[in-house]
């Protein structure tokens, strides 16, 4: 089962929609105005290799864990502080 969060489903902008990079732009979901934008393209991400050099794919898949919760966590942490701040009865 999925553990609970607080993070709203995203709005996504790039260069198609006339923001300059990629980000996910979460509005406030108690609908203030504010928003918290994240890039979503944190660059290629390293191929761990073994002494043989094969790819090591279950280090990899850590990697990649490690940076979809990297994503997560910074997301969190803008809407509790902004809860913090701005809507702090809730």
């Amino acid at each position: 089962m999925d553990e609970p969060n607080i993070i709203p489903a995203p709005e996504f902008l790039g260069p198609m929609t006339g923001h300059p990079t990629l980000v996910a732009r979460f509005h406030c979901p108690l609908g203030c105005g504010w928003w918290h934008e994240e890039p979503t393209d944190p660059g290629p991400a390293r191929l761990p290799l073994r002494p043989d050099w094969t790819i090591d794919w279950e280090a990899h898949d850590l990697v990649l864990k490690a940076r979809d919760e990297a994503f997560r966590v910074g997301v969190e942490h803008a809407i509790a502080e902004h809860y913090r701040k701005r809507h702090p009865e809730h």
